[in-house]
C-alpha cells in the first residue's frame, strides 16, 4: 500500500507521497490483499470443474465462484461475496499454516514462495500442479458454502448485512475484514447465527494526524466501538455511524478548539 502511494497507483490521487486525505482513504480501502494473492486461482480451479459430474463439495465450490466471479474483492459495506472469501480463507489459514504468517511460509502452497528479498511482491498464486491444493480449494470452497448455510447467511448478501454492530438492537454495519486476509482494516469477529456480529478485536481508536503553520496539530480520529459504554448516552453510537460511512471526527487539541468543543462541566480530578 505504502508503495502504491508512493506510486500513485492506488487511486487515491494522482500526486505522489501522504496528505491527510488520502492517509484516511487508504485506512478505510478495505483491499483483501489475500483475495489479490490467491483468487483468480481459485477461479481457474472452478472453471475446470465439470457440473455434470460434479460431487456435492464440487457444486459447491461452484456455487461459491459464482459469487466469488463478481466479487470486488474488498470488504466494503456494499461488497457482495466477502463472506466466502472470509470463511474460504479461514479454512487455507487452518489447512496450510494456522495463521497469515505461516500460510505466507508454507512451501507447498503457493506458485511463488515467499522471498525475502521480494517481501512486497511474494508469495503469490496457488500451485496448481499439486493435486492436493486443487483438493484443498474445491474443500475449503464447499467448507464456506455449508458454514454460511449454517448460519443463515446468504452467499450473496451484501457485507453491510453480514457484519455488524449492535448499538442498543440496531445492527450498524461495519466495513473491513480479518486481518489475517491481509485487510489494514481490521476487524475480528467469529461467525455466528445471522452473520459477523459485535466485533471484539481489530480497529479501536483510530488517528490521522497532520500540521500546518499553526501551532495546533490537525487530527482527525474515530472510535469504532464509539465513546461511551453506556446505552442510554447518545455516545453509544454515534461514532461507530460515522465508521459506518467512512467519516472522521475532527479532534481539539488546543486550548481554544477545547473550550469551543466542550458539552459540559469540567470536572478536576485530584489525588
Amino acid at each position: 500500500m505504502v508503495e502504491q502511494r508512493k506510486n500513485a497507483t492506488d487511486g487515491l490521487g494522482d500526486t505522489p507521497g501522504f496528505n491527510l486525505t488520502n492517509l484516511q482513504g487508504l485506512m478505510y480501502a478495505n483491499d483483501v490483499h489475500a483475495a489479490t494473492l490467491v483468487l483468480d486461482d481459485v477461479l481457474t480451479v472452478c472453471g475446470a470443474i465439470n457440473p455434470a459430474t460434479a460431487t456435492a463439495a464440487q457444486t459447491n465450490a461452484l456455487t461459491a465462484c459464482t459469487v466469488l466471479q463478481s466479487w470486488d474483492r474488498k470488504v466494503n459495506l456494499d461488497s457482495v461475496g466477502a463472506q466466502v472469501f472470509t470463511e474460504f480463507w479461514a479454512y487455507i489459514r487452518r489447512e496450510r499454516g494456522g495463521d497469515f504468517t505461516n500460510v505466507v511460509d508454507n512451501q507447498e502452497f503457493w506458485a511463488i514462495d515467499f522471498n525475502a528479498n521480494d517481501p512486497v511482491n511474494t508469495p503469490s498464486g496457488i500451485d496448481l500442479t499439486v493435486a492436493t491444493n486443487t483438493d484443498l480449494v474445491i474443500e475449503g470452497l464447499n467448507t464456506a458454502v455449508e458454514n454460511l448455510n449454517a448460519a443463515n447467511v446468504a452467499l450473496d448478501e451484501p457485507w453491510q448485512n453480514v457484519q455488524f454492530l449492535e448499538r442498543n438492537g440496531v445492527p450498524v454495519p461495519i466495513h473491513g475484514g480479518n486481518g489475517t486476509m491481509g485487510i489494514y482494516g481490521d476487524i475480528k469477529v467469529n461467525l455466528s447465527a445471522g452473520g459477523y456480529k459485535n466485533p471484539t478485536g481489530g480497529n479501536s481508536y483510530i488517528q490521522t494526524v497532520t500540521w500546518d503553520d499553526t501551532d495546533c496539530p490537525i487530527a482527525d480520529t474515530i472510535l469504532t466501538h464509539s465513546q461511551s459504554a453506556d446505552p442510554a448516552s447518545p455516545h453509544y453510537g454515534d461514532q461507530t455511524e460515522l465508521y459506518a460511512i467512512k467519516q472522521w471526527v475532527r479532534m481539539p487539541y488546543c486550548e481554544a478548539e477545547i473550550e469551543a468543543a466542550k458539552i459540559g462541566d469540567t470536572i478536576i480530578l485530584r489525588p
